[in-house]
């Protein structure tokens, strides 16, 4: 993903990886944040993204 869009939710993720209304908004917050920070030192450094990531992209053989 370029600079234009934040890729915050991935659906195909396992769901102990997922932000969901359980965990409440604070929680919500904290990924938000978290994404957001990380975001921020990929572009300003070029580093490596520092968190734990889930792929991007439709998995192959999804079938809408």
């Amino acid at each position: 993903m370029g600079r234009d869009g934040l890729c915050l939710f991935y659906p195909w993720d396992s769901p102990s990886n997922r932000w969901t209304s359980d965990d409440g908004l604070a929680q919500l917050l904290n990924v938000v944040r978290d994404h957001l920070a990380s975001d921020l030192v990929v572009w300003e450094t070029g580093a490596s993204w520092p968190m734990p990531e889930a792929p991007h992209g439709v998995p192959k053989g999804w079938v809408a």
